[in-house]
């Protein structure tokens, strides 16, 4: 079970530098609001994978906790970005 678990937390952690890396350079807004999500899933599966590896299960409101943070943050952040290309897209272009 540890060659899993190191295994595990290995992935997590390269999955974590790549959406750090992305939050850093990433071209657009988006690409980085998109890796904030990603890394907070990684954040809560590090969670999860504490707590299966010490067999406790004192983290479950916090993972739960972070999960409905993700989803409203996802949500809101589709919502706001739907919002405002459907407001570029309503305005007319001046003329010449």
């Amino acid at each position: 079970m540890t060659i899993v678990t190191a295994a595990a937390t290995l992935m997590l952690g390269l999955a974590a530098a790549l959406c750090l890396f992305r939050i850093y350079r990433g071209p657009s807004a988006l690409d980085r609001i998109l890796a904030i999500d990603v890394l907070l899933i990684v954040l809560i599966a590090g969670i999860a994978l504490e707590s299966v590896s010490n067999h406790h299960e004192t983290n479950l409101s916090l993972i739960m906790i972070l999960t409905i943070i993700s989803y409203i943050g996802g949500v809101s952040i589709t919502r706001l970005l739907s919002r405002d290309s459907d407001d570029q897209a309503s305005e007319p272009e001046a003329a010449p």
